[in-house]
């Protein structure tokens, strides 16, 4: 957020905590799944990984207007 948005310290503090609100809210109990139709067991993140990509996706939208705009400089300006 520094780096490649160049966001104030304040601004990344800000958003940051927003992030960690959506993100870690939501946690799912159960670290394994049973699938019984194909008699497997998958494993479950613990925290919800679409709330994330949106939370960042929400993020790069507010600061640089594209939400799906890439994080890589050819050139950065800032190397953090």
């Amino acid at each position: 957020m520094l780096g490649r948005l160049r966001m104030s310290v304040e601004d990344c503090i800000y958003h940051y905590s927003d992030l960690m609100d959506r993100v870690f809210s939501k946690v799912h109990t159960q670290p394994m799944k049973v699938n019984w139709s194909k008699a497997s067991l998958e494993t479950q993140s613990r925290f919800d990984t679409r709330a994330l990509e949106a939370a960042i996706k929400n993020v790069i939208g507010e600061v640089v207007g594209d939400s799906n705009e890439l994080m890589l400089e050819e050139d950065p300006q800032c190397k953090v």
